[in-house]
């Protein structure tokens, strides 16, 4: 994994401790396998036997499978709706992912904060006939986000606010499909624009994008997921961190 970081000033301070990190995973097959195969999961069509079986059985399987295996498989024509029993398990299952990343920067640089799993929520971006649909978001907490599901054709673009002027916004990254092992740190109290663009071709009656978000904490507490089995989701625990 490697690191790259928005500063918001030259002091000490503001180096240590930047409001913005974008972190790239393609180098942790562990976390680009589940990334991927999560992102594929929120369309499928789970069987009863694959529901009680569990997220981790489900990728376990589908990575045996071919890739035109795993495309002709049902899919999910439900794509106005996020909050499902079964993709409810998968946002849940972002915590591995979050447990890797927060390993990374914890090695990188101070003030991350710790990943106390399982801590996450999760929320839908909608879309509209323009390109001008966008929403703030700020948290109470360091935050990493990430997109659980993205509509073909679809990007979400971030700025940082920095107060309610257009020309305070500074650019911060995008999410489509071809940023696809990317995560974002964002700190504290920090205002970021959430823009959802796409062409003339997107579906504007389903979801632009799910984003889930996981929350860091700062109390120190051993990492525990309960309902998935470490055999399930082995982190990777090689990476080692870069700037």
């Amino acid at each position: 994994m490697y690191t790259s970081r928005v500063l918001e000033g030259s002091n000490l301070s503001a180096i240590l401790y930047p409001p913005f990190r974008k972190v790239n995973f393609a180098s942790a097959p562990a976390v680009v396998l589940v990334s991927s195969q999560l992102r594929e999961l929120w369309t499928a069509v789970p069987d009863e036997d694959t529901f009680c079986a569990g997220v981790g059985a489900a990728i376990k399987a589908r990575h045996e499978l071919t890739e035109n295996q795993r495309k002709a498989l049902p899919k999910n024509p439900n794509f106005h709706e996020f909050d499902t029993p079964w993709r409810r398990s998968l946002y849940y299952t972002w915590n591995h992912v979050f447990v890797d990343v927060a390993r990374f920067l914890v090695e990188v640089g101070p003030g991350i904060g710790d990943f106390v799993p399982p801590s996450h929520e999760v929320f839908p971006l909608h879309l509209s006939d323009t390109n001008d649909t966008a929403i703030m978001k700020a948290w109470d907490t360091n935050v990493f986000l990430i997109f659980a599901h993205l509509q073909n054709n679809v990007a979400i673009r971030a700025a940082i606010v920095e107060d309610t002027s257009d020309k305070s916004e500074k650019p911060l990254g995008v999410f489509d499909k071809l940023n696809n092992s990317e995560i974002w740190f964002i700190k504290k109290g920090v205002k970021v624009k959430l823009y959802v663009e796409h062409d003339d071709e997107t579906d504007t009656q389903s979801l632009a994008a799910v984003m889930v978000v996981g929350i860091i904490s700062t109390d120190e507490q051993q990492y525990v997921l309960e309902d998935e089995s470490e055999a399930d989701v082995q982190p990777d625990s090689e990476v080692r961190g870069t700037e």
